[in-house]
């Protein structure tokens, strides 16, 4: 039986000091903070999630583990609701999360849900039931190291199965158990801020948001990305080949929404190859500032 989430439930556990940095390379060769200990031999090093996803008062945060936030998705692959609400469902599910082996799904009221993403005139379940079902049915790519090392990719979508009947007042949900070892010992994280989450208006932005966040604890808080691996990882359109539509439609509005709505401050140099004018790379500095509000900095056109 799934075990259900009230909406006055008590807040979920506060975040806790964390211990030492430890670093550790990734697959793009890149070193990015690690959690000390794996979670079941140290419970107290396992990010915590603060606050309540369901009161925006509380300031929730949700601890987002590196392997989720960089899968690719397809081209015709998720909405900004679906993205907004998987991670509500994970701040909600991420204590029980710890044991990779427990049993039994998550489960919470859909209209505490709906309100959680900032859907609070919605009045009924329908697009929250097909946001689920989304979820459920969009196979995404997860890179991985094999134990010698060598980079691969894991297919499965995010959630294993979702459940929200016509009528009904609960959703149901549960985690492919190969995602669940990641959640329950996560290498590499990073802490997501659901009422930002919730304020973004463009999927381009809340996947920019979440992969940038994940650069912000950095010594040198620097992410190097081609523009072809920029346009795959925040799922844009072929159509949108070349830098100059990239950066119009997507990169530019994107930042606008990160500064609006977030803590961090970026900065961003697309950088062409030597010898020519073409630009092949994008250098995004990632600050983090005390307020929101501060535009995002832009070098001059040439």
């Amino acid at each position: 039986m799934a075990s259900h989430f009230a909406a006055d439930a008590p807040h979920l556990a506060s975040c806790r000091p964390s211990a030492p940095e430890d670093r550790r390379s990734h697959p793009s060769g890149e070193a990015l903070p690690t959690a000390p200990l794996a979670a079941s031999a140290a419970p107290d090093f396992r990010p915590k999630a603060k606050g309540d996803p369901f009161d925006v008062r509380t300031e929730p945060t949700v601890p987002k583990p590196r392997c989720v936030i960089e899968a690719i998705e397809p081209m015709k692959g998720l909405r900004l609701e679906d993205r907004k609400l998987y991670n509500v469902i994970l701040a909600l599910s991420w204590d029980r999360l710890q044991d990779p082996a427990a049993s039994g799904g998550f489960s919470a009221p859909a209209i505490a849900l709906r309100r959680a993403i900032d859907r609070k005139t919605a009045v009924d379940n329908q697009r929250l039931r097909d946001s689920l079902c989304r979820l459920e049915r969009t196979k995404l790519s997860f890179p991985r190291l094999r134990l010698e090392g060598a980079p691969c990719e894991e297919t499965m979508p995010l959630v294993s199965w979702a459940f929200l009947p016509k009528g009904g007042r609960m959703a149901e949900w549960d985690f492919p158990p190969a995602i669940r070892r990641d959640l329950a010992a996560p290498p590499v994280w990073t802490q997501l801020h659901l009422a930002a989450c919730a304020r973004f208006k463009s999927k381009y932005a809340l996947l920019l948001y979440e992969r940038l966040s994940l650069r912000r604890n950095l010594r040198h808080p620097v992410w190097r990305v081609s523009v072809d691996e920029l346009r795959a990882q925040l799922g844009a359109s072929q159509r949108l080949a070349g830098w100059d539509p990239l950066r119009r439609r997507v990169i530019e509005p994107a930042l606008v929404q990160i500064a609006t709505y977030t803590p961090l401050e970026v900065s961003m140099e697309p950088r062409s190859a030597p010898g020519s004018r073409l630009v092949t790379e994008i250098v995004f500095t990632v600050g983090v500032r005390s307020e929101p509000g501060t535009r995002f900095w832009l070098p001059r056109r040439s």
